[in-house]
């Protein structure tokens, strides 16, 4: 990441919230990369130390790595449970 601290804090409890039940919604919203700019905003007026160009390339990795690894690990939960 390129942000740190509270600004790095404050990126991940935006997109992935913090209460479990939730998650799911909260990813439908978040995890998308059309709204990756206007996230980055909002989180930006409230950055200690991050750039919002710093905030949005954090973002959208994130979604990206999401959207890799989740896809690794429900292929792997899958042949599990084949065996």
């Amino acid at each position: 990441m390129r942000t740190e601290g509270e600004d790095a804090k404050r990126i991940l409890e935006l997109l992935d919230g913090t209460l479990f039940p939730l998650h799911k919604k909260w990813r439908k919203l978040t995890h998308r990369l059309d709204r990756a700019p206007e996230l980055a905003l909002i989180l930006s007026l409230y950055a200690k130390k991050a750039t919002y160009f710093d905030i949005l390339c954090d973002i959208v990795n994130h979604i990206e790595d999401d959207e890799v690894y989740n896809k690794l690990l429900y292929l792997k939960k899958l042949q599990n449970s084949q065996k």
